[in-house]
């Protein structure tokens, strides 16, 4: 009984220390979630801080090739239908894959060449497809089959051609375009392919457009909030290709204009009674338009004349050729060189042809 007796008060006594530490919390015990160490930070977060960081890294790199087309000789590659793509600074690296030390070395063909060994990296000889062969030796002479690597080095960078649709004129090296005008880009790029077009207005970040991947084709509207009306805007142009080579950068300056001005009128032999214009076969009129940037057309239409006529200079009769019409309509506005027209405007007149009269009055004497 007396051992019986030692054991059950060992237990009571050892679980109520447990009890008391618990309480004072020197074990971990939790009823809720587990906790986490200070210093031991969770696998998502620090999978989550390494993707920002290569994101990161990735927006620099590809911000310094939109701006400056250097990548500060950092190589890139990009796998397309079993090709592997590469630019100019990339160095085939061969990993081995051997455990225990049994690994003697690693050799390697380029193009057919003569055997060689693997020393740490392997500069591709020429531009193009290059086709490399390489295989693993053990220290006991084991060695594996070839493994071929078909890769491609491009150094070309992609093309850029360009058009503008919709209404604009070209003045000196000033284009004039319609709020509605779109720029239509097309990026060519025979070897690694196009990785996107990307543009961007008066100095401010770049952007990437959205492309028709069948074509390469991106359209850009001119008339975005960034940009100025009535004022010079530039917008800057590059393609990038799946290596990060990078196009010529294309600058286009360009304004858009939204207003137009009426035409002024000038009328000869024309008087007005009372709020009323009269007019007879003396009377002329002539368009002069004010200061534009753009080539402008007046137009007009008579009310004889069902369509417009263009006015080209000098003065014209106001008397209609029809004898019967006694009120004339004159309808005039602008049109300039990109298709804006202005407001219409109308002049009218009443046709007084009656000569006055006039008599002397004998005056009676008293």
């Amino acid at each position: 009984m007396k051992p019986f007796l030692l054991a059950l008060i060992f237990i009571f006594t050892f679980s109520g220390y447990l009890y008391s530490q618990a309480v004072l919390g020197r074990f971990n015990i939790h009823l809720g979630e587990p906790k986490v160490e200070r210093n031991q930070a969770p696998k998502e977060a620090l999978l989550a801080e390494t993707e920002a960081k290569e994101r990161d890294t990735q927006a620099r790199l590809l911000e310094s090739t939109l701006e400056n087309g250097n990548y500060s000789e950092r190589d890139y590659f990009a796998k397309e239908n079993n090709i592997l793509y590469t630019n100019e600074f990339w160095k085939l690296r061969i990993q081995e894959q051997n455990s225990e030390g049994r690994l003697d070395r690693i050799e390697y063909k380029v193009n057919q060449s003569s055997i060689s060994s693997y020393n740490g990296s392997i500069e591709l000889p020429k531009v193009g497809m290059n086709l490399v062969e390489y295989r693993s030796i053990d220290k006991l002479g084991n060695s594996e089959d070839w493994k071929i690597e078909r890769i491609f080095k491009d150094i070309k960078p992609p093309q850029v051609n360009w058009d503008l649709i919709g209404k604009y004129d070209k003045i000196d090296d000033q284009y004039f375009v319609s709020s509605e005008t779109q720029i239509q880009i097309q990026a060519i790029d025979i070897n690694s392919g196009v990785k996107g077009i990307y543009y961007k207005f008066n100095g401010s970040r770049w952007k990437a457009t959205e492309i028709d991947k069948q074509n390469n084709l991106a359209k850009i509207l001119l008339n975005q909030d960034e940009n100025r009306e009535s004022n010079q805007n530039i917008i800057e142009i590059v393609i990038i290709d799946n290596v990060l080579n990078r196009s010529n950068k294309i600058q286009i300056p360009y304004t858009i204009v939204n207003t137009i001005n009426s035409p002024n009128i000038k009328l000869n032999q024309v008087k007005e009674v009372e709020g009323i214009n009269y007019c007879n076969n003396k009377s002329t009129f002539n368009f002069y338009t004010s200061e534009s940037r753009l080539p402008e057309r007046v137009l007009y239409k008579p009310t004889q004349t069902p369509d417009w006529i263009e006015y080209v200079s000098g003065t014209i009769s106001l008397l209609p050729t029809d004898s019967s019409i006694n009120e004339i309509n004159l309808i005039y506005k602008n049109v300039n060189s990109i298709g804006l027209e202005s407001e219409e405007r109308t002049f009218k007149c009443k046709i007084d042809l009656t000569s006055p009269k006039s008599e002397i009055l004998k005056v009676i004497k008293d």
